[in-house]
C-alpha cells in the first residue's frame, strides 16, 4: 500500500507538471516494489517513468525504462506488461517521428494483448500520419463495438479517413455518428476528461471542413 502511495503521489505530482517531484516519488515507488519483491509493480512504475519523461520531451531516457520495463514484463509472461511497455516504446517513436519503428511496436502490442485500446487507436493514427487511408480504416473498424473509448477513438479516425478519401456524404455522416458517440460518451462518464476534450477538438477542427 505504501508503494501504490507514492505512486499515486507521482502521478498526481506528474498531472501537475512538478516534474521532479513527480520523479522522486515514483523511484521511491520502485524501491518498495523491489523490496517486496513485485518484479511486474517495478516494470508498471517503470513504464510511468517513461510516460513521464516523454512529458519532459527526453525521449532518449524514456526509452531506457520502457526497454527495462519490457525485459522485466516479457521475463514474467506479462502480456498486459509487455503491451504496454512497447506501446511507451512506440510514444517514444513518434515522438521522434520514426513512424516505421511506432507501427512495429504498436503491431507488437496488440499481439501481446489485442485489448489494449490505446496501441490499436495509436496505431490508427500512425497509419492516417502516413496518409495510408485505407489501412487506416480497416484499423478503426476492429474498434467498434469495444469499450466506449476505443470506439469514440475508432469513429473519429474513420471520420477523419473519409474526409482523406474526398468522399464528402460518407464524412459528413461519419462526422454525424461521431458527434452523437461523444454526446454519449460524456452522459456516460465512462472516459475520461482529457480524452473527451481532445475528441471535442477534433471534432470541431472537422465540422470546420463540412
Amino acid at each position: 500500500q505504501l508503494g501504490m502511495a507514492h505512486e499515486r503521489l507521482g502521478v498526481l505530482a506528474q498531472s501537475r507538471r512538478e516534474w521532479d517531484d513527480a520523479l522522486a516519488s515514483l523511484q521511491e515507488a520502485i524501491e518498495i516494489q523491489r523490496e517486496i519483491q513485485a518484479p511486474l509493480g517495478e516494470a508498471r512504475i517503470l513504464n510511468d517513468i517513461a510516460r513521464l519523461k516523454l512529458e519532459m520531451q527526453n525521449a532518449s531516457e524514456a526509452d531506457l525504462f520502457a526497454q527495462a520495463a519490457l525485459a522485466i514484463a516479457q521475463a514474467f509472461g506479462s502480456a498486459t506488461e509487455t503491451a504496454r511497455s512497447l506501446y511507451v516504446r512506440a510514444l517514444v517513436a513518434l515522438q521522434t517521428q520514426e513512424l516505421d519503428l511506432a507501427e512495429r511496436f504498436l503491431t507488437q502490442a496488440i499481439a501481446a494483448d489485442p485489448n489494449n485500446a490505446a496501441a490499436q487507436l495509436q496505431l490508427g493514427n500512425a497509419l492516417l500520419a502516413q496518409g495510408r487511408t485505407d489501412e487506416a480504416k480497416l484499423q478503426a473498424e476492429a474498434g467498434l463495438g469495444h469499450s466506449v473509448e476505443w470506439e469514440l477513438g475508432a469513429q473519429t479516425q474513420l471520420t477523419i479517413a473519409a474526409l482523406n478519401s474526398d468522399d464528402t456524404r460518407a464524412f459528413r455522416q461519419r462526422l454525424k455518428q461521431t458527434r452523437a458517440h461523444l454526446s454519449n460518451a460524456a452522459e456516460q462518464h465512462r472516459v475520461s476528461n482529457d480524452f473527451l476534450r481532445a475528441i471535442e477538438l477534433i471534432i470541431e477542427t472537422l465540422e470546420g471542413n463540412a
